[in-house]
């Protein structure tokens, strides 16, 4: 479709995977129960999540996107985050890869073993965008309700990319982007790319 990234949600499984799901438990997505931190990587791949498919590995969906896309890495725990970014870092996608999190203590994970890495806060509460900055992030994430001209101007002269979520009609994007937002996480990139150019 010509997206620009590609999101996933990431967890770790009870022997140390890293398993791309939103839930914390697989009840929802799965033909399965129970929390994906209390079951193995056999547990968890032998459910199927629908019409066959497999809950995919992170390392999987590196490989599907290298090269092609941004991958943005949603740390739903803190666990999460030493193991992502050595894996990116493994691949030779730190510089293609955003690791972004509610959770501030995964950011300081990230910060303090590589700074390098490119971080970013994501709220659905108001927030200060110099939280994001004091924790040495590049990309600010807010839900797009919370969005005005004056935050993103905070945040720009923060030096802070705001990519706003989740955003699947074309109006509603189209304000945003005259708010002066960097970036729209969407479930239908085809009905928000065409807004590049308008």
């Amino acid at each position: 479709m010509g997206a620009d990234a590609v999101e996933v949600d990431v967890r770790v499984s009870r022997d140390g995977a890293l398993v791309v799901i939103h839930d914390e438990t697989v009840d929802r997505t799965t033909n399965g129960s129970g929390r994906v931190d209390e079951l193995t990587l056999k547990e968890l791949r032998s459910l199927d999540a629908g019409m066959g498919e497999k809950i995919p590995l992170l390392e999987e969906v590196v490989e599907a996107v290298k090269g092609e896309v941004v991958l943005v890495v949603e740390l739903k725990v803190p666990e999460a985050a030493e193991p992502s970014l050595k894996l990116v870092s493994e691949k030779g996608l730190l510089d293609s890869t955003v690791l972004v999190s509610f959770k501030r203590e995964a950011l300081e994970r990230v910060e303090r073993l590589d700074p390098r890495a490119y971080t970013g806060l994501i709220h659905s509460h108001p927030v200060d965008p110099r939280e994001a900055e004091e924790l040495g992030c590049d990309f600010i994430l807010p839900k797009y309700t919370l969005v005005t001209e004056d935050y993103v101007s905070k945040a720009h002269k923060l030096g802070l990319l705001v990519v706003t979520w989740t955003v699947d009609d074309s109006s509603t994007a189209k304000l945003l982007k005259s708010k002066g937002v960097d970036g729209i996480a969407t479930n239908y990139p085809d009905r928000i790319i065409p807004l590049r150019t308008a």
